[in-house]
């Protein structure tokens, strides 16, 4: 994806990697009958080598954090309660207070790192804080409320969360498909352990042992910090000056003063309005299954609360399917992606729509899934796609704050999601629904209209 009179990524030089890029005039040269899924990828822009070790590195480290995040997520009302002895709607308050949190205070550790820590020292010293926290949790006594542990874990997120999305794209800034397929990977490894804390610690802290569980955690977390240390050099282009790759210097000005926060405003937005409805996974839909869905598979009743983990499940297999299209759509570009995701999230909620207008009691397990698997792609092509544009729009010098704001948007569209939900209990169950998807698809029509702001970007 270009902007209309500039060299498209295969014809103009490249500066991410200190290297000019060879042109796609002299590759032919060079060879007269080039491979055609090489022809087919080099004509759609994007970029054919191998994806830098650096994001590898990114990927183990999100891998392992993702492990800690969803262990403590999957924990921590439990272990208030019956670990600390809270009550269980002190303990739910404080659970809402460190979860908003959590999406708020990248926003500082974005400016702290844009301005003084630098994105590597930055999610060093997250990664640091998580585990010193986790670590705090599992050596604390029963009965004993757990309030510097929590602080210490929402410092750890606020340096951690956005600082390591940012060097994504900083050590893979292509405007064609690589920025997409880099953060793609990177959702992928964080679902990774998704997808093994919730059995692993739930397993190590039954009977209400969660010491276990937490220290494990915190072993993850200084295993990312490991691998963060260990390529530390590997990670050199996330805090390197960032120049305006293969433009003069007169042009290259002119970019950096252009109104770049039009764009970055409008992926915001379009992420708030996609979040108000992808939220519902985590409590609407929790209740369909719960209360309207024939839950019996072979002779046994599933537990609602399996449909939590189902997301994360279907990303790991969903995300091989959509690499592969991606060699036969190497023309695609971020906002037809997006324009596909939104629709497919709107998709699932018209789904269910539908399942809770025929009202049948309870309904098939299969209206539920089949929500579910167009949820879960549609999250593989909106949450890389509108991370990497933020990157990609993002001035040099403010990477980490600028994308920190995507977490923010995600907060606040969480809250809406909240208020839309609390809809269920009083409204039928097909009109919450059916706003759901009317909020996707209202965010799916801003792109449309605003897709020449989104490419000349």
């Amino acid at each position: 994806m270009h902007s209309p009179g500039m060299l498209g990524s295969a014809e103009r030089p490249s500066c991410a990697a200190g290297t000019v890029a060879v042109s796609s005039v002299d590759r032919r040269r060079r060879w007269p009958r080039p491979p055609r899924r090489w022809r087919r990828v080099s004509e759609g822009g994007a970029h054919s080598a191998a994806q830098p070790i650096g994001l590898y590195i990114l990927c183990i480290a999100e891998g392992c954090a993702g492990f800690a995040f969803y262990t403590l997520g999957a924990l921590l009302v439990l272990y208030l309660t019956e670990g600390a002895g809270l009550s269980e709607g002190t303990a739910l308050r404080w659970v809402g207070l460190y979860n908003g949190l959590c999406y708020v205070v990248p926003l500082v550790g974005g400016l702290l790192a844009d301005r003084w820590l630098g994105l590597r020292v930055a999610s060093q010293l997250g990664a640091l804080l998580f585990a010193a926290g986790l670590a705090l949790l599992s050596a604390t006594r029963d009965g004993h409320a757990p309030a510097f542990a929590l602080a210490l874990l929402v410092a750890g997120m606020a340096l951690f969360r956005s600082n390591i999305a940012a060097m994504v794209g900083r050590i893979c800034p292509g405007r064609g498909g690589s920025g997409e397929r880099a953060y793609r990977l990177f959702y992928v490894a964080f679902n990774i352990g998704a997808v093994l804390a919730p059995p692993i610690a739930g397993a190590l802290a039954r009977g209400g042992h969660f010491r276990g569980s937490f220290a494990l955690a915190s072993f993850a977390m200084l295993l990312a910090l490991f691998t963060l240390l260990l390529g530390h050099r590997s990670l050199a282009n996330a805090d390197a000056p960032q120049p305006e790759c293969g433009l003069s210097d007169e042009t290259a000005t002119g970019r950096r003063r252009s109104p770049r926060w039009i764009p970055i405003a409008l992926v915001l937005q379009v992420s708030l309005l996609w979040t108000i409805a992808f939220a519902q996974t985590d409590g609407t839909l929790l209740l369909w299954a719960r209360d309207h869905t024939d839950r019996f598979l072979l002779g046994r009743q599933l537990p609602a609360s399996i449909f939590a983990s189902v997301p994360a499940l279907l990303v790991l297999i969903l995300s091989p399917l959509l690499v592969l299209a991606d060699r036969y759509t190497g023309t695609a570009t971020s906002v037809g992606k997006l324009l596909v995701g939104l629709g497919l999230t709107a998709g699932g909620f018209a789904l269910l729509a539908i399942a809770a207008y025929v009202n049948v009691h309870p309904s098939s397990m299969l209206w539920l899934i089949g929500c579910l698997v167009l949820l879960t792609l549609g999250e593989l092509l909106v949450a890389p796609s509108t991370q990497a544009m933020i990157s990609r729009f993002a001035p040099p010098h403010r990477a980490a704050s600028t994308l920190s704001l995507w977490y923010a948007a995600v907060a606040i569209g969480s809250w809406a999601a909240g208020q839309l939900g609390a809809l269920w209990e009083r409204a039928p169950k097909a009109t919450v629904f059916i706003l759901a998807a009317l909020s996707t698809l209202f965010a799916l029509l801003l792109v449309i209209v605003q897709r020449d702001t989104l490419r000349d970007g």
